[in-house]
């Protein structure tokens, strides 16, 4: 997935790579690419039993500047919407989005600190959202 800078999240699998590694001062760090859910992926939570928590994957993950997301999906059945605020994520809107990708293999860089909303169209409701928080 291409998504435009301002979004955010950025980049392809490529354009990782690239970044694995990078000095801040005398510091590094390491890049980290997260597959969504895990080996669960990106599908409906409630095709489990219990059903699969995608926050709580993501609360167990300390993410920094330079991680990456990678999104593995069924396009037919599923998508990603970047949420435009907390309010419209809680309401599972895809108003004033950031982005909706539909490819099945979507990636990007979650490119600076702050919370980044995202969820399915079709799913929301059924707890196929998370948020992230970067440090």
């Amino acid at each position: 997935m291409k998504m435009k800078p301002e979004l955010g999240i950025q980049g392809n699998v490529a354009d990782i790579f690239k970044w694995l590694t990078r000095r801040v001062g005398e510091e590094r760090y390491q890049i980290h690419i997260y597959l969504v859910g895990g080996d669960y992926t990106w599908k409906d939570p409630t095709w489990t039993d219990p059903p699969f928590d995608y926050q709580a994957w993501t609360d167990s993950i300390i993410f920094s500047p330079g991680d990456a997301l990678d999104f593995n999906y069924d396009p037919t059945l599923f998508d990603v919407i970047q949420a435009g605020s907390a309010e419209l994520y809680a309401k599972c809107s895809a108003e004033q989005n950031l982005g909706i990708f539909t490819s099945g293999d979507d990636e990007g860089i979650l490119t600076s600190p702050g919370t980044y909303y995202f969820f399915d169209a079709e799913s929301c409701k059924r707890n196929m959202k998370f948020h992230v928080i970067v440090n």
